[in-house]
């Protein structure tokens, strides 16, 4: 099924001009900041930074509203064509893309030389091609079988904060999400392979940025190609040329915001202030005037004929 049969597939809607970390700290001084010592700067930062972060946590503006999210699951196994060593770099080419991530564990069997449990890709030069490391390697070999030991895919997106509809390019209805502890549990106790129905979604931190990767239960035969919505944080400022994703044409409210933080006992250094309902009363206002863009992704036509999902069913309750 291509792109084109999903409604709400869309790339997110950017933020046109906005502010540099200057201009906002130069709006805070005017508003009431005047330590602007080296420490003070730094905490001007943190509350700027901060203020944006709440804003964006109050409604789902459509900038941090993601639409275009895709990605494939890889196969729990994939048939090897070639496997050379070179040094302590293995390098392992596959009959068809094998969807693989650096990061990946698995397992080599069906070779002469290089028969390897639990090892770690280290390298994905292309769609058919991953390296890892070993000691032991011998002559080339021609055939073999690589077997994913977790079978799990990152998440291209950073800041990630949340996951909204996760679908499979075959199936209508969306996956069900699951925690780690029961994804683990099934895997270890109620082992099964296919096209998956859940997922259970791992956050963690690399390199100053949150991301994410999907598990998927059970653990794919074949490539599955994966639909998902998410929702981002703003971007961080640090430098002074650094600028921010919050747009222009709300800039207003975010004005508002440091503002009444700034006005608040001790700088309101937990942001309650922006929960009050006067404030919410400025946000409602400037979410109604901004166009929301996120919309979940469904299916046009029905995939199941059978069965139909409760949204897509016109409903009257008594």
């Amino acid at each position: 099924m291509s792109t084109t049969d999903w409604y709400g597939y869309a790339t997110a809607a950017s933020a046109s001009g906005s502010k540099t970390l200057t201009a906002l700290k130069t709006i805070c001084q005017y508003s009431g900041w005047n330590d602007m010592t080296t420490t003070g700067t730094a905490e001007l930062t943190n509350f700027i930074n901060d203020t944006i972060q709440i804003l964006a946590m109050l409604k789902p503006w459509p900038e941090y509203m993601h639409l275009d999210g895709t990605i494939v699951l890889p196969a729990r196994t994939a048939t090897i064509t070639s496997i050379v060593g070179d040094g302590t770099t293995v390098t392992v080419t596959t009959s068809a893309a094998h969807y693989m991530s650096i990061g990946n564990i698995v397992t080599i069997s069906g070779t002469t030389n290089y028969n390897e449990t639990s090892d770690t890709i280290v390298s994905v030069p292309s769609s058919t091609t991953f390296t890892y490391t070993c000691s032991d390697t011998g002559a080339e070999e021609t055939s073999g079988t690589v077997t994913m030991d977790v079978v799990s895919k990152p998440l291209a997106g950073t800041r990630l904060l949340r996951l909204g509809t996760v679908v499979r390019s075959d199936k209508s209805s969306p996956l069900d999400e699951i925690t780690v502890d029961d994804w683990l549990f099934n895997k270890r106790h109620h082992a099964a392979t296919g096209p998956p129905n859940e997922y259970a979604l791992r956050k963690y931190v690399s390199t100053g940025d949150i991301k994410a990767e999907i598990l998927p239960y059970p653990e794919p035969t074949s490539s599955t190609t994966i639909y998902y919505t998410w929702q981002q944080s703003p971007v961080l400022l640090a430098e002074s040329t650094d600028v921010t994703d919050w747009p222009d044409i709300r800039m207003w409210l975010l004005s508002a915001a440091m503002k009444k933080r700034l006005a608040a006992i001790d700088r309101d250094t937990n942001g309650v202030v922006l929960y009050s309902a006067e404030f919410m009363d400025l946000v409602e206002r400037a979410f109604s005037q901004s166009r929301p863009s996120y919309r979940p992704v469904r299916a046009k036509t029905t995939i199941m004929s059978h069965r139909w999902r409760l949204q897509d069913i016109e409903k009257t309750f008594a």
